[in-house]
């Protein structure tokens, strides 16, 4: 199901961009009536409807690529949780959008994070880029302390301090970021609130994939969280 799903948005996703290109090329066509140099376009009477019939067919593919993309949401997920975090990219972090991260679990003791592998995630290899799995791991570690924020009810900042990742295999498909430091990250808020000066404490997160499970994880990540109380 899910390599049928992310081929199906993979090539949503391309033919959109061949669709934008030639309703950009018919438009400029119908609207100045000069030759298109590299499409031999001229101004003819097709190319009036070409421009309506592009411009539709855009539409139609922009929302096979919004539709295909929010199923993702649906599939072997929470709900509340993957929206609230996508709600806080499209805020504060756009870039996290652009890996489609999936909220699995969140509780007060684990937080599993879904990252598939598509075009946006993939390196020259075919495998997940670096990026797309620090944002994975930055997403598991950093909801779990924003969790024991939350349930707390005390105003805190939280920033990362550093960052450690060994890379064990490639992930060729779709990665699962899991931290289990729920407690750990209640007992750091605990002691934020408590005192004036900035704490931290570390928080390992698995990435794993399906075929492998976790006894045979792609990568292991340590980060540090620092928490300070807001004045």
């Amino acid at each position: 199901m899910l390599t049928i799903k992310h081929s199906a948005r993979k090539g949503a996703f391309w033919l959109f961009q061949i669709t934008l290109i030639l309703l950009a090329c018919s438009t400029l066509s119908t609207q100045y009536g000069e030759q298109c140099s590299c499409l031999g376009w001229g101004k003819s009477a097709w190319v009036f409807p070409t421009a309506f019939y592009t411009g539709s067919l855009a539409l139609s593919l922009s929302l096979i690529w919004l539709i295909t993309s929010t199923v993702n949401i649906f599939f072997k997920t929470n709900l509340k949780g993957t929206l609230a975090l996508r709600s806080f990219g499209l805020l504060k972090i756009p870039l996290l959008l652009y890996v489609d991260p999936v909220v699995e679990k969140i509780d007060s003791e684990e937080c599993r994070v879904r990252i598939p592998l598509f075009r946006n995630t993939k390196n020259h290899l075919n495998s997940m880029y670096f990026a797309a799995l620090a944002a994975g791991a930055d997403s598991a570690g950093g909801l779990a302390a924003m969790l024991a924020i939350q349930e707390s009810g005390h105003r805190i900042s939280l920033v990362f301090k550093d960052f450690h990742a060994e890379f064990l295999k490639r992930p060729e498909e779709t990665v699962t970021f899991v931290c289990r430091d729920g407690a750990a990250m209640k007992k750091l808020v605990e002691k934020a609130a408590e005192v004036e000066e900035r704490v931290e404490d570390t928080v390992s997160i698995l990435a794993i994939v399906d075929s492998r499970g976790e006894e045979d994880p792609v990568a292991r990540f340590k980060l540090t969280i620092s928490l300070k109380k807001k004045k």
